[in-house]
């Protein structure tokens, strides 16, 4: 297969079904919308790839991620156990099943699973864009997709959710757009339509998140590529974040930046994330339990004196999780959880480093998902989850593969 090549050649439906359900899931993903049945289709197709291909059943099971996350479920059992709460244990099965199937997919077909990430972006343009025209061929005003501080929604469940939707496939077009391909001007196109799209969301831990990738994407170019093309490209995001920034009124982005008040940043966070870190202090080992921290939290308040003392935390039960990835990780699965969790970013951030150009849209995806967990969100919704370790698969299926291919040279 030629390097720009992005399309199949003898495909072959028993062994490259995952691929299939891959694609749909990421469809799935991009649009929220029936995200654990098409992750159970996509676990169904892996199935049939790995029924029909012997080698890629072996591959799979010596995937590192694979068996330090069944430490996942056997500490949610521990937690529902001996705790009076952590009921959502089984969720854990669902990070499994991405990262099998982020692996198997890139193990399978590297540089097309890799491309098949711009289904993402692609379906976030068009399902903005029908958003858009239904309202106004409706008739229904355009800014009814607006909410507080002309926040734009569109189709996702708000606008924060929006807004990391168009951050992840921003990151996802900013990391292909380093492969030679044909889907260049695609990309380019995409890059900015979900940008200008991404700052209208005036998602904060989005337009972060979306901030630390091109520092990380300049940095690859820099070091690896030296793309002469790439800093128009960076010098007119600038600019065109600059030019809507100067007419935007009411802009959180803004004034965030410019206000300098810590208090505006974290948004009345503090008292949440206090909360969290006396949860955990109860169960520091092995935490309360997976997708726990509403039953928790509001316990926690329940006791007298703790609501006097969480003035930020008034209607307790909008809180599904800690807004900050970390303290949710130790409230829900203690240090045990945590310390996997260290492992797998740093050992997730190695092999996409190792791998040079080749993952960076996983990689790009996956560095976005922690930015923005840094004030938002964690393991708590599928939807969430699926991001993390779904990317954790891509990126350690190219990385065997490479590994693979110089053994083969070695030998």
């Amino acid at each position: 297969m030629s390097q720009n090549s992005v399309f199949f050649s003898d495909f072959n439906i028993k062994t490259d079904a995952v691929i299939i359900g891959y694609s749909l899931f990421l469809v799935s993903l991009a649009l929220e919308f029936y995200v654990n049945e098409f992750r159970t289709f996509a676990l169904i197709t892996l199935f049939v790839s790995l029924w029909f291909s012997p080698n890629l059943r072996m591959r799979i099971l010596n995937s590192s991620f694979l068996r330090i996350s069944l430490f996942f479920p056997f500490i949610a059992l521990l937690a529902w156990v001996f705790g009076p709460f952590g009921s959502d244990g089984l969720k854990t099965f669902d990070w499994l099943f991405c990262i099998a199937v982020g692996n198997a997919a890139t193990q399978s077909r590297p540089r097309e699973a890799i491309f098949l990430l711009v289904l993402f972006p692609m379906t976030v343009f068009a399902a903005s864009i029908i958003t858009f025209a239904w309202y106004y061929f409706q008739d229904m005003p355009i800014q009814d997709l607006y909410y507080g501080n002309d926040r734009l929604q569109l189709y996702n469940e708000s606008t924060n959710r929006m807004g990391l939707t168009l951050a992840f496939g921003i990151s996802i077009c900013s990391g292909l757009l380093f492969l030679k391909s044909r889907l260049g001007l695609l990309l380019r196109f995409l890059f900015f339509m979900l940008l200008g799209l991404c700052w209208m969301t005036q998602s904060r831990s989005a337009f972060f998140a979306v901030s630390v990738v091109f520092i990380v994407a300049a940095i690859y170019n820099f070091r690896f590529r030296n793309d002469k093309t790439f800093w128009p490209l960076f010098i007119v995001m600038l600019v065109t974040i600059l030019g809507i920034a100067l007419f935007s009124e009411n802009s959180r982005i803004v004034h965030t930046l410019t206000s300098g008040s810590l208090e505006y940043l974290f948004n009345g966070r503090e008292d949440i994330w206090r909360a969290a870190w006396e949860i955990f202090q109860k169960s520091p080992i092995f935490g309360f339990g997976v997708d726990s921290f509403h039953d928790t939290l509001s316990a926690h308040l329940a006791i007298p004196g703790n609501a006097e003392r969480f003035p930020g935390l008034p209607v307790p039960n909008i809180f599904w999780n800690a807004h900050q990835i970390v303290l949710g990780i130790l409230a829900e699965m203690g240090l045990a959880g945590l310390a996997i969790f260290i492992y797998l970013v740093i050992r997730g951030l190695r092999m996409g480093f190792a791998c040079k150009l080749e993952v960076l849209a996983p990689l790009f995806m996956f560095i976005a998902y922690l930015v923005a967990g840094i004030g938002g969100y964690g393991f708590h919704r599928s939807w969430n989850s699926a991001f993390f370790f779904l990317s954790l698969g891509l990126i350690e299926g190219v990385y065997m593969t490479q590994g693979a291919l110089r053994h083969n040279r070695d030998s």
